[in-house]
């Protein structure tokens, strides 16, 4: 193996001519992240070249892999066409369009939280949640939350640039207008987590999401005010 480590690095983007490094996408830093790394092929160091916290889609090397276009963004800063140039030693990134209406703002009332619990088995499980205005941790708060349990070949709910209607928009709707607590997770049996993660269903399908279900509520009601 040339990378090794609790990340997914499925696609492989580009070589350089001297074949001594390739570019690859990967989740190594964070988990609903997806980041342009540079790899040293002869020992599997990792350089990442993309900000932090950006998901990069549609992402390809110049010939000359001196430059690459990416489309990348996040929740705070919106996913638009980027040109990284790779002839430095730090990320320089230029964006090259503005693409959202304007208008996403009057309706963009809230930002979810991203955050982590532990389930029985040790397993850190992610998630995100919309708080609504005047929260406390100390509220009874009724909540909702959003699961889609795996696999799902290489997504997954809890993505850095993913504005998803019923995890993202309607969580934030009912947390901003009916004072909901509303949560995103992604239990195991997901991708993109490593092999043990994607690998819970085996033989036993549903019982891991259904465990970490149960863990989620007591984290809730310990943590998020429920």
């Amino acid at each position: 193996p040339i990378l090794k480590g609790n990340f997914e690095a499925h696609r492989i983007l580009s070589f350089t001519s001297d074949s001594k490094d390739m570019f690859v996408l990967a989740n190594r830093d964070d988990f609903a992240a997806m980041n342009v790394f540079k790899v040293k092929l002869e020992t599997g160091e990792m350089t990442a070249l993309g900000e932090p916290g950006d998901f990069h889609r549609t992402t390809t090397v110049a010939e000359n892999t001196q430059r690459l276009a990416s489309v990348a963004g996040q929740w705070s800063k919106r996913p638009e066409l980027k040109l990284i140039d790779l002839t430095s030693n730090k990320v320089n990134s230029k964006t090259l369009t503005d693409s959202h209406d304007p208008q996403w703002n009057a309706v963009h009332l809230l930002q979810p939280e991203r955050f982590n619990f532990t389930n029985r088995h040790g397993d850190k499980i992610e998630a995100y949640v919309f708080k609504p205005q005047n929260w406390s941790s100390s509220d009874s708060r009724p909540a909702i939350v959003y699961t889609y349990g795996g696999p799902l070949g290489d997504r997954h709910i809890i993505e850095t640039d993913s504005f998803q209607p019923t995890a993202y928009l309607f969580g934030m709707y009912m947390a901003a207008k009916h004072g909901y607590v509303t949560v995103a997770v992604d239990p195991r049996g997901h991708s993109n987590y490593g092999r043990r993660f994607s690998g819970a269903n085996w033989e036993q399908v549903g019982k891991p999401q259904t465990e970490d279900l149960e863990d989620l509520a007591k984290h809730m009601q310990k943590k998020l005010g429920v």
